[in-house]
Parts: C-alpha cells; sequence; structure tokens
C-alpha cells in the first residue's frame, strides 16, 4: 500500500484562501477609502431655521453645523443686526448669500475652511515699495 501525498495540496488550498482573503480587504480598504473622501469633497448641505437672531448667533449655528470657521472683528459684527435663516438641507455657500445680502459684509472662503467676514466697503490694495538697502556705512547691499 501506498501513501497518498496530501500535504502539497492542502498548502495550496491554504495559500488560496490567504490569497483570496487579502484580495477581499484590499477591496474593502479602497472602497471605503474612496466612499469617504467622496464624502469630503463634496458641497456641504444644511438644515437651520432662524427668525431673528443676531448675526453672530446665526454664524455661531451655522459652524455648528457645517465644517466651517468664521474669522471676523468683533467691531465689524453689530449685535443689532437680525437676521432671518429658512435653509433646508441648503448649500453653505447659498445660505451665507442670503445672510450678507441684507447687510453690509461680504464674505470669503478660504482653502481651510476659513470663513472670513469684512465690510463690503473694504477695499485691499496693494503697496509698491521702492528704495536702496544700505549697510551702517551708507554703501548699497549686493544681490538684495
Amino acid at each position: 500500500m501506498k501513501k497518498s501525498k496530501r500535504l502539497p495540496a492542502t498548502r495550496a488550498h491554504s495559500l488560496a484562501k490567504i490569497i483570496l482573503r487579502m484580495k477581499l480587504a484590499i477591496v474593502f480598504t479602497l472602497l471605503t477609502s474612496l466612499h469617504l473622501s467622496a464624502k469630503t469633497y463634496s458641497q456641504q448641505r444644511i438644515t437651520l431655521k432662524l427668525e431673528s437672531a443676531e448675526l453672530k448667533t446665526a454664524l455661531k449655528q451655522i459652524e455648528k453645523k457645517s465644517m466651517y470657521r468664521f474669522l471676523y472683528n468683533n467691531d465689524v459684527l453689530s449685535s443689532t443686526q437680525k437676521v432671518n435663516i429658512d435653509a433646508n438641507n441648503t448649500l453653505v455657500t447659498d445660505v451665507l448669500n442670503n445672510v450678507f445680502n441684507s447687510t453690509s459684509l461680504t464674505y470669503r472662503i478660504l482653502d481651510n475652511n476659513l470663513v472670513v467676514i469684512t465690510q463690503k466697503t473694504t477695499v485691499v490694495q496693494d503697496v509698491r515699495v521702492n528704495g536702496k538697502v544700505t549697510n551702517p556705512g551708507g554703501e548699497p547691499l549686493a544681490s538684495v
């Protein structure tokens, strides 16, 4: 009687199982990461209803419900400014446009989801600087 050698077949079978598990793990990881990246880059929508709320209160509520953070000077936002917001699954940018349409303020969204609020009349101008850089002896510096 000869003994059958099943050992190589068993190794091949277990190796196939390991490879199948690795493939499934890779597919699962890719699908999860693609889903997360799609959610990150999509436009954010919020639902918010406020009536005769102070502008600062409205901005705090938008901060709570979105990924945006607001940067402003307290002197710019008057406590007497009241806003009405009725947003149902609306883009945050549309909500901000509606809020600031009735005020003398404007906003700009920076790359890091920071919203800078300024007066509409504020004009930022480039300043041209001319001159000569000298050392303590009054002689011009090279390569400056």
